[in-house]
This record gives structure tokens, sequence and C-alpha cells, in this order.
């Protein structure tokens, strides 16, 4: 090639590339600030952090998690107004020192925020000012109506609105999937759990091991399906400081190890039943509620006779046994971070020890949910699309015939009136220092189990009348979960969509009702479709915005404050 043939290539190159730098330039230009423009107040719905979530709702179509609407406020110092009266405007709505404001203006160099957090009211202030060469742009974060209620389960986000733990994060493919310029469409994520059984879980859960400063956890699970109701943790997660601290939810329920005396208990009663076909249960087989002592560290809290307790001992291969009830193995329910229990290796056969086997405590429950339920092992999940019957596997134990001999559990546990099993074990941790943990397991109602549960606690001491007390708590609530509408084997999809929504037209409205003294589930569903919402607190509407007669459409943001 020729040098003057390569002068011109390279002149040609030049001039595209300039060309291409300056054409950059124009556009970030016209897409950051728009210098002929008038009206200098813009809403920006481009923003990486515009990205809405979607609210999640409880089982009965309670909110659990919203979104609330915040604003920021932004200038270009190259095409802000040289008449800087403006300032004192702003200083006054957003409650800023003057003089502060003013240095932190003169000072701007690039595209600068001087206001975070301003609420709509602020915004509609700062419009009627007309100020040149300023930007709005509307950033949406999580609320949470009930503190922290399930704080455990519903995990929390990042500053920036990204998922961190779970189902917030489990499920960020499905709440974060959409940039929201039309407020018609207002998805909604639904949970199994239920807000009031959650509730409840946690404060008596609180009760029960606030004052020992224990850990532990409470899990209520449809025992046909495996869709959790609710699931408590103790402590109680805060939000604001995992945040701070970048910390990861420790969920007691899928992460605690316990041994599962419950289970082993129960399968020993069916192995008593093969080997004494005649045996059968009467009155006699009932005493006093009083602890026995069926090894040195474990106690068992019942109705039963020593004669029913006394056998840990195993008469096959246990290993089996196990693995088929789930144990060793992640119970695949929808959060992250659920560890699989323990099943210790045994040198040879003559060291095999049952109690060698540990399990999280939602291992435990649907261990036990399947002993007691001919032998179907669910696969517990919170999201109902999570459900599909065909994961619903048969426990395959030749040793336990479930099939045969699940109704003969039912029958002995009846016999303690829907009372659930107590174990209180002390068995050494990792360090070797002992480590007391009590199990609260059962199911309601007695003969037909709708509802399982278990509580688990780490470091409590025995003490029977103050267990007493707590187990008629929990079986309290089973008995009130036990009426709640649960899926069945026959839902399908529709069907399942069904139990919270109810198919009736939606009324998109032109104007603003009066939402005073409206409940939450009643003011989503009065505005649903109409307008943009954003809620803060819990109870009732005591103020709202805009206000009653008001014009809205699917772009303005109604706001509402409860109490």
């Amino acid at each position: 090639m020729s040098k003057e043939r390569k002068k011109t290539t390279y002149f040609i190159h030049v001039i595209k590339i300039s060309f291409f730098v300056f054409l950059s330039i124009v556009v970030i230009k016209l897409f950051i600030f728009n210098e002929n423009s008038q009206s200098s107040i813009t809403y920006n719905f481009h923003n990486s952090n515009n990205i809405r979530r979607s609210v999640i709702i409880d089982r009965s179509g309670e909110v659990i998690v919203s979104n609330n609407a915040s604003y920021s406020l932004y200038i270009s110092p190259s095409h802000t107004s040289e008449n800087s009266s403006w300032i004192k405007s702003i200083a006054a709505i957003v409650y800023v020192d003057e003089k502060e404001l003013i240095n932190k203006v003169s000072n701007a160099r690039i595209i600068t925020m001087i206001a975070d957090d301003l609420t709509l009211q602020q915004v509609e202030m700062i419009k009627k000012l007309e100020i040149k060469g300023a930007e709005i742009i509307r950033k949406e974060k999580r609320a949470y109506p009930h503190n922290k209620l399930a704080l455990n389960i519903l995990g929390f986000l990042d500053k920036d609105n990204r998922a961190i733990d779970g189902l917030e994060y489990f499920y960020e493919n499905s709440l974060r999937n959409q940039i929201f310029e039309n407020y018609e469409i207002n998805p909604s994520f639904h949970i199994t759990m239920e807000k009031n059984l959650q509730k409840n879980a946690e404060t008596e859960l609180g009760k029960l091991l606030s004052n020992v400063r224990g850990t532990g956890s409470a899990i209520f699970m449809g025992i046909d399906t495996g869709e959790i109701l609710a699931m408590a943790n103790y402590p109680l997660i805060d939000h604001d400081l995992f945040i701070k601290d970048n910390k990861k939810i420790n969920n007691n329920s899928i992460t605690q190890n316990f041994r599962p005396i419950p289970v082993i208990l129960l399968s020993n009663w069916i192995t008593y039943k093969k080997n004494n076909p005649s045996f059968e249960l009467t009155s006699a087989n009932v005493k006093e509620n009083i602890p026995s002592n069926i090894n040195e560290n474990i106690k068992i809290l019942s109705h039963f006779d020593e004669n029913m307790l006394k056998a840990i001992t195993d008469e096959g291969n246990f290993h089996s046994l196990f693995v088929s009830l789930g144990f060793g193995q992640n119970t695949e329910i929808d959060l992250p971070d659920e560890t699989g229990g323990l099943i210790k290796d045994a040198v040879n056969s003559g060291q095999r020890n049952l109690l060698d086997v540990y399990g999280t405590p939602l291992q435990i429950l649907r261990a036990y949910s399947a002993l007691i339920n001919d032998g179907k092992l669910v696969k517990p999940f919170f999201s109902f699309n999570a459900f599909n019957k065909d994961s619903i596997k048969e426990v395959e134990a030749e040793r336990l015939e479930l099939k045969k001999y699940s109704a003969f559990l039912r029958k002995i546990l009846s016999l303690s009136n829907g009372k659930p099993i107590v174990t209180y074990d002390i068995n050494p941790n990792l360090s070797g220092e002992e480590n007391r943990q009590m199990i609260i397991i059962g199911h309601y109602p007695v003969n037909n189990p709708v509802v399982s549960y278990i509580i688990s606690a780490n470091g409590m001491d025995f003490n029977q009348q103050e267990i007493n007390n707590y187990v008629k708590r929990f079986l309290e609530m089973a008995q009130n979960a036990s009426k709640i509408k649960l899926l069945t084997m026959q839902e399908n999809t529709q069907n399942k969509n069904e139990l919270f929504t109810q198919k009736e037209d939606i009324t998109v409205l032109k104007n603003m009702p009066d939402m005073s003294g409206m409940s939450m589930r009643k003011a989503l569903k009065t505005l649903h479709g109409s307008c943009g919402m954003s809620f803060e607190g819990s109870g009732i509407v005591i103020s709202q915005y805009p206000s009653p007669g008001t014009t809205i459409n699917h772009k303005t943001l109604c706001q509402l404050k409860f109490k």
C-alpha cells in the first residue's frame, strides 16, 4: 500500500472516531439534561434503581412487603441558571441550611445530588420552582408494614435494591423483573405463610427462649403438601443491622442440628408392633405426663408408659431408613443456605448408633409427618408456584411398611389427646461442651392430620411446668392452623391462584377516594390498577396523598400511611 493511500485511510479512521465521540457526547447530554427544555424538572423512570419489585402477600391477601417511593434532587452545574435565588427556596423545602446548600452548589463540578428521601409533597413544591438544570430521580425502597415479622423468611435487600438473602434472593428473577412505567400492572408475589400464625409463633418462641438467651425455631406445615404456614426464628432478624453489617441470615429451621429422637421413637414403635403383633393399645398404656429417662442424656415428656418408650435400639439397617426419611440431604425448600443434617459414618456395623444421626428441625418435621401420614415425604415450599405434587415421594423403607402402620402410630399419638411429643437431649457439641436441646413435635387433628409442627430450642434447661405451659400454646396454634384452607393433591395452577385471588372485575378509579379508616387489604383492593401504591406502617389508613377527589391514573403514585 502506498504512503498516500495509508495517509488517506488513516485520515478517514480519525474522522470516523471523532464523529462517533462527538455523537456520543451529544446523546449523553440529551439523555441526562435537555438544554432546550423549558420545563427542567423531570421524572427519571429509567435509572437502574427504578426496577420495582413485586409486592409480597401472604396466603390470606395481607401485604407483608411493599414498596415506598423515594425521590432525590440532582443538579447539573453546567446547565443551572446563574441566578441562584432558587437555593433559598430549596433549602426551606428540604430542611437544610441555606449556606451549606450554597456551598454545595457552588463547588459542584459534575451532576450532584443536593437532596435525598424527598416526599411527594416536597417534589410537587420543587417542580413549581421550574429550576433550570435540575432533575428529580425516583427510586423504590422496600417497606415492611409489620416491621420485623418473618424477616428470616423474606430476607432483605442492599441499598441498591439487590437481594441478599431469603425469599427475596431465592426468587430474585421473579420479584425483580419489570421497570414500571405503567402502573396498571401491580404484580404481587404470593407466599404460603399466614401472617397471624407467623406472628404468634414468633411471639411464643421469643417468650420461650428470651430469658435463657437460647436460640431456636418453630415451623407449621401442611402435612399433605409441604406448604409452610409459619417459620419463626429466634433471635429475630433486624433488617437495618443486617444491611449495615452485611450479614447472612442464620435461619435455625434449616441450619441447626438436633438428634431426631421423636422420629427414632416412632420408627421403633412400628418395630415393637411388628415384633408383637398381638399388642393392642389400651388405657393401660397411658400414664401421667411425667418425664421418662430412656437414656442417661435423654428425657421424653409424654403420656406413654415405659414399655412404649424404652426401645431406642435398632433392628435393621438404620442408615437406609434415615436416608429414606430425608436425613443427610436437603429438603430443597425455596430458601438459600439450607444444610442437610448429618449421618455419622461408622467404621463397622457394630459401631453404628442411632443417636449419631442429626437433622435440621425442618428435616425432622418432614420425617415425622411422613411416618404418621402413610409415608408421604413432601417437599416444603413458600411460593405457591413451587408446589408440584409429583415431587412428593413415598418413603422407601421396607422395615416400616408405613401404609400399613401409619394408622397405628396415629392411634398411639391420639391417646395423649393431641399433645405433642417433647424430647430433651443433652449431647456434646463439636467443641465437646454440653449442648442442651429440646424438641416439641406434633400434629392436628390427631386422627386425620392436616398440620404438623415442630418447636426446637437450643440452650434450655428442663423445666417440666414451663414446658407444659408452652405445649398448650403451640397446640392451640396448631388447632387454628388446621382451619386454614390448604392446597390439595388435586390442585392445579389455576386452583392455586384461586386460594388467594377472587375472580372479579377490577374497577379502575378516575378519582382518589377517601381512604381513611380502611384496612391495608381493603386499600390494596380498592386502588389496584388505578394508580401506583406506596405504604407506610400497618393497620388502618390515617393519612393519604393525593387528597380525596384528586384525578388519578396509572402514573399517579398514591401514598398511604397506616397505624
